[in-house]
C-alpha cells in the first residue's frame, strides 16, 4: 500500500491536477483575454461588426452558375457568389467532394 501511494501519488495528486489545468485551461484563456483586449478591443470589436454584418447579409447572400472544366485527370471548379455588400473577406467557398471508398473526403477553399 505504502509502495503504490509512493508511485500513484504524483500522477493523482491535486497539485498536478492544478498545475495541468492552469497550463491546458487558464493560461491559454488568458492569452486569448489578453490578444482580445489588446488596441482597446479592436479585435473584439470587429469580432461583433463581423457577426452583425453577417446576420445582416446572410440570408441575401446566394450562389450563381457553376461552371466545371475538365482536361484529364484535373478540373477547375467556378461559382459565382453574391455578396450584396457582405465584406468579401468575412466569407471563405469551400469545394467539397464525397470520399472514393476508404478515403477521406476532400475539403478545398
Amino acid at each position: 500500500m505504502a509502495k503504490s501511494m509512493a508511485t500513484l501519488t504524483p500522477r493523482y495528486s491535486a497539485i498536478r491536477s492544478v498545475c495541468e489545468y492552469t497550463e491546458q485551461h487558464d493560461v491559454p484563456a488568458a492569452i486569448a483575454y489578453r490578444e482580445r483586449a489588446a488596441f482597446n478591443g479592436v479585435l473584439g470589436t470587429r469580432i461583433i461588426l463581423w457577426e452583425h454584418s453577417l446576420k445582416e447579409k446572410w440570408s441575401l447572400l446566394r450562389f450563381g452558375k457553376l461552371q466545371i472544366e475538365s482536361a484529364g485527370d484535373e478540373h477547375e471548379f467556378t461559382v459565382e457568389v453574391f455578396l450584396d455588400g457582405l465584406d468579401p473577406s468575412f466569407v471563405q467557398v469551400e469545394l467539397y467532394a464525397d470520399p472514393i471508398e476508404d478515403e477521406a473526403h476532400f475539403v478545398e477553399p
